[in-house]
């Protein structure tokens, strides 16, 4: 059984569970000014059918000094780790808590799937950790420093198929800290299918990890460096297995990388680039109308000058099924119903959804290409937020996230 808090429910989640706390840890919560509502037995035994113990919605401690929040925690996971059976699931973040030498730490951790920290975690936690775990598959880690007992934990473990890394911009991070994540990272390249990390000065480890990365299948860069010279210098093999890439990058000098992804991998179905690549974007989208024939959905920023490249991906895409499209929101006028017209005349069949990130006032045309798909019988889904609700189409919301990450 899983247990599903959903932020809504979170304040009434976690009064119930104040209210499974055995009284020693309701004295204790007491003492330092906490309201705890009476003990009572629960009706259903939440606890021991819990598989996934993450971090409570911040929302609930609002009330809540940070020394009431650290003992609040401890107490809680004191209660979850006491009698739940076994975890698939665990957020360590911030925990406090020594996980790792409850009596029970073996038969609770030993089959934990996917773990949610940070690297700012007591390293402690982590070394206790990785004598017990074997088959994490799943790290999100918020690296902002070095932790030897998180690079243990990484480095024993057998199969690990995912690599999130998340990092602050705006964070003065530690000029060692993937020196031993790092490493025990690369242990694991071959066997990652999914990595999502942030393009930080840490050259070595990025081109180590790049070349490793034999069986990748979806890959997400963040953030970025302005410096074209540094993007040059990444290396990017062949990923025959790559199908996803996302990139949300800060500058347009990300586009060398972008170009170089795109250039060496054939096999791609889904393209998200969340940045406006200016003048590189025509050599983008050459490089996606000849390396990508397998492509479904794209998502990238459109200027007027580049139509005629991006006609090229709707003639040679043949399975695309659905395209983003963001603008500067200065066209469309004149450029605009260019745009149009070239979605009608030249676009896949096969193409049922399309949002234009555009205000428009062109209803007319707009209608036209709805007409035109209607005719053939294929269109499904055209989205424009102000200029639906005006046409009262009908259609509903265009790529969806749950619907454009799915990794196949």
């Amino acid at each position: 059984m899983v247990i599903i808090i959903v932020p809504l429910d979170a304040k009434i989640f976690f009064n119930t569970i104040l209210q499974l706390l055995p009284e020693e840890s309701s004295d204790l919560l007491k003492n330092q000014g906490i309201d705890v509502p009476q003990r009572r037995k629960p009706l259903f035994d939440y606890i021991s059918f819990c598989k996934y113990l993450r971090k409570l919605d911040r929302k609930v401690f609002q009330d809540y000094n940070d020394g009431q929040v650290k003992l609040l925690r401890q107490e809680i996971y004191k209660q979850f780790i006491s009698y739940c059976s076994k975890l698939i699931l665990l957020d360590t973040t911030n925990v406090g808590y020594p996980l790792h030498e409850c009596p029970r730490a073996v038969t609770i951790f030993s089959d934990l799937y996917e773990l949610h920290c940070s690297s700012d975690d007591n390293a402690s936690l982590f070394f206790g950790l990785a004598r017990i775990c074997k088959f994490i598959e799943k790290f999100y880690i918020k690296h902002t420093s070095s932790n030897l007992g998180l690079a243990e934990l990484i480095k024993n473990q057998l199969k690990i198929k995912y690599i999130m890394l998340h990092s602050d911009i705006n964070y003065h991070s530690e000029l060692d800290k993937y020196e031993a994540i790092g490493s025990a990272i690369l242990k694991h390249a071959h066997n990652l299918i999914y990595v999502s990390i942030p393009i930080e000065k840490y050259l070595p480890f990025l081109n180590d990890l790049f070349l490793g990365l034999n069986n990748m299948q979806k890959l997400e860069l963040s953030h970025g460096s302005y410096d074209s010279e540094f993007y040059k210098q990444l290396t990017f093999p062949s990923y025959p297995n790559l199908r996803v890439i996302d990139l949300n990058l800060s500058y347009s000098a990300a586009s060398i990388a972008a170009l170089n992804i795109i250039l060496k991998s054939h096999n791609l179905q889904i393209i998200v680039l969340r940045f406006n690549a200016y003048n590189y974007s025509e050599h983008i989208l050459l490089a996606i109308s000849q390396c990508c024939p397998k492509l479904k959905y794209l998502q990238i920023y459109l200027d007027e000058k580049f139509l005629s490249k991006f006609q090229q991906v709707l003639i040679n895409c043949q399975f695309l099924e659905g395209i983003f499209i963001e603008t500067n929101r200065k066209y469309l006028s004149q450029h605009g119903i260019r745009l149009l017209e070239i979605l009608t005349t030249s676009a896949p069949l096969g193409l049922y959804k399309i949002n234009i990130d555009e205000k428009s006032d062109n209803i007319e045309m707009l209608d036209d290409v709805i007409n035109h798909y209607k005719n053939v019988g294929v269109i499904k889904e055209f989205g424009d937020d102000a200029l639906f609700k005006s046409l009262g189409k009908g259609f509903d919301s265009v790529f969806g996230n749950a619907y454009l990450y799915k990794l196949a």
